[in-house]
């Protein structure tokens, strides 16, 4: 139950990128701020890293879960700020992106934190490492969502909106 509550809080960020994302394509809204919508990147970044940090580490003492939590929230900030340094985002998008992340990511941990057992089975290590091979496939075949975005704003309005 706790790993479907895990995805619960997962998929509902995805699904507020999208929106966000289709609300700029189909409306414009955002424009007036160069708000494309949130930055899936620093999303997952921000929701996973934290997560699974944590849980690698659950069982140990307080002091390991809460430097592996800060160190994964490091690397989310430096996989944002190479989004912004090449310009793939602005900060507004990568800050809404850290920001939704953190706060499903830290909801998710107190979910977890609530299961009675001290160890983890092995199987979940498996699970755990079965993310990390999907985040890395899904980063190696390229999927046009923007493209897609665009079709689907354009069938909603007649016309997508494109950055002038």
């Amino acid at each position: 139950m706790k790993f479907c509550l895990l995805g619960f809080f997962f998929g509902m960020g995805v699904f507020l990128v999208f929106i966000s994302k289709l609300l700029f394509y189909a409306y414009g809204m955002g424009a007036k701020y160069d708000f494309t919508g949130i930055s899936g990147h620093a999303f997952r970044s921000a929701f996973l890293f934290p997560l699974l940090a944590w849980i690698c580490v659950k069982g140990k003492s307080k002091k390991w879960q809460y430097v592996s939590v800060v160190i994964a929230i490091i690397i989310s900030l430096l996989i944002s700020s190479l989004r912004y340094y090449f310009s793939f985002h602005t900060l507004l998008e990568l800050l809404a992106g850290l920001g939704l992340g953190g706060v499903l990511s830290m909801a998710a941990i107190k979910v977890f934190n609530s299961i009675v057992c001290e160890k983890f089975h092995l199987s979940v290590y498996f699970y755990i490492l079965g993310i990390f091979v999907v985040i890395i496939a899904l980063n190696i075949t390229h999927v046009p969502t923007v493209r897609w975005l665009r079709e689907l704003a354009t069938w909603i309005t007649g016309q997508p909106f494109y950055r002038r």
